[in-house]
């Protein structure tokens, strides 16, 4: 359930009523956003590309929190209309968040701009740290020696990331009007660099992602969806594509490890709006995970192992509730 999903949802459908707004909007927006995800476990196959099926009912739950701040600063581009369909909603818009896990807390702060209706611009950073709870690790370095991940000290080491975003998005109500005629499509890239300091170790964990490096990474993450009055207000799927650059952000790894694979993950989704301030997704997560030649039981012992292919299988349910203040 990845940062950026959050932000590109709402861009999406703000894209649906963009060019429809007749009334003017609070600039200051407050919002509270929980998520909450169920993951099944499916049992690692090796070889080539292939899918892993559900082995259990049960791999681990996901909780997290985020406390949203955002203000909107209109601009007026010289040269355009400003009540011109495409160009009267241009604004800046800064934002401050703070996200709270059981394993972690983080801070963040991002600055978009949206120069014409179906195009926002978006650079932002976060710093995070992270502790073990009930065994479960929210920032560790990977021990080659034993095959494990420990512990790293709470404020002493931090996660760190950076980015720049480009979201494109149209609504076909735009050109065809009415409440049953939004049909939703957004893209996006996004380029950020991640690294996790006061480590000595190449890989890392963060909030339970393991197998992670420092290195520059790509996001990219497309939106299609039907947009419909009613408490079930959307209905989509999106997918998600990411990874490094550059597999030698891997070290001595890099090659056997697979350093440059993308990972894949693709989500039907069902967006609920249960009152004007408060909305709920739905969703289910297919994911394609690194596939390799040997045979294991967990993901400590990946980085020793040969990359070799791709496996997918079903990640998790997850339920995502806004409420606007």
């Amino acid at each position: 359930m990845k940062r950026r999903v959050i932000l590109i949802f709402a861009a999406a459908l703000f894209a649906g009523t963009a060019f429809s707004q007749e009334t003017e909007k609070s600039p200051l927006d407050l919002s509270m956003t929980t998520d909450f995800a169920w993951y099944t476990a499916s049992a690692y196959r090796s070889g080539n590309t292939h899918f892993a099926p559900v082995t259990g009912l049960y791999d681990g739950i996901q909780a997290r929190t985020t406390l949203s701040a955002s203000y909107r600063i209109p601009v007026a581009l010289p040269g355009l209309p400003e009540d011109g369909m495409l160009f009267r909603d241009n604004n800046v818009t800064l934002t401050g968040e703070f996200e709270l896990t059981p394993v972690s807390l983080m801070p963040k702060v991002s600055v978009s701009f949206t120069p014409v209706a179906f195009l926002v611009f978006s650079a932002g950073g976060m710093a995070g740290t992270g502790w073990d709870f009930l065994g479960i690790q929210g920032m560790s370095e990977y021990n080659t020696a034993t095959q494990k991940y420990d512990n790293l000290t709470p404020f002493k080491s931090w996660y760190l990331c950076g980015y720049a975003n480009g979201t494109f998005m149209f609504d076909t109500a735009a050109l065809w009007p009415g409440d049953w005629h939004h049909i939703i499509m957004a893209a996006s890239y996004e380029i950020e660099y991640r690294t996790l300091t006061g480590t000595s170790s190449t890989v890392w964990d963060w909030q339970t992602t393991k197998n992670c490096a420092d290195g520059w990474q790509y996001d990219q993450y497309y939106l299609l969806g039907y947009q419909m009055p009613g408490v079930v207000s959307l209905a989509g799927v999106s997918t998600e594509l990411y990874g490094h650059y550059n597999a030698s952000d891997y070290g001595e790894i890099a090659d056997t490890f697979g350093g440059d694979f993308m990972t894949v993950e693709i989500c039907p989704l069902m967006q609920l709006t249960l009152s004007p301030r408060d909305t709920v997704f739905v969703m289910l997560n297919f994911k394609a995970r690194r596939s390799f030649t040997e045979k294991h039981t967990g993901e400590d012992e990946e980085p020793l192992l040969t990359y070799d292919g791709r496996e997918w299988y079903f990640q998790y349910a997850g339920l995502r509730w806004k409420h606007t203040f």
